[in-house]
């Protein structure tokens, strides 16, 4: 018995995946080096936050999503207000 899948299908799946559980770990990942970031006031280690969330924000972009999903905007602009904030205190 062999699994003969369409292309549509497995975008499906592959789609399910991404909306329900990767965006939620890079979701908790992005908040864990978010607050070791504002812990340690390290510009590095909020970049990586951001970058984290860099397939989400694109996802949120790029198609049709929930309007509470926005909020994910609102959490990058945050991450990059710090971001900006901390590299500027180090370099003054």
């Amino acid at each position: 018995m062999s699994a003969n899948y369409t292309f549509n299908e497995n975008i499906e799946v592959l789609m399910f995946l991404f909306v329900g559980f990767i965006t939620w770990l890079l979701l908790l990942s992005s908040m864990i080096f978010f607050f070791i970031a504002i812990k340690k006031k390290s510009w590095k280690t909020m970049m990586v936050s951001s970058l984290i969330m860099i397939p989400n924000i694109v996802w949120i972009l790029s198609g049709e999503v929930e309007k509470v999903m926005y909020l994910y905007l609102l959490w990058f602009g945050l991450q990059l207000f710090f971001l900006f904030k901390f590299r500027r205190a180090k370099h003054s």
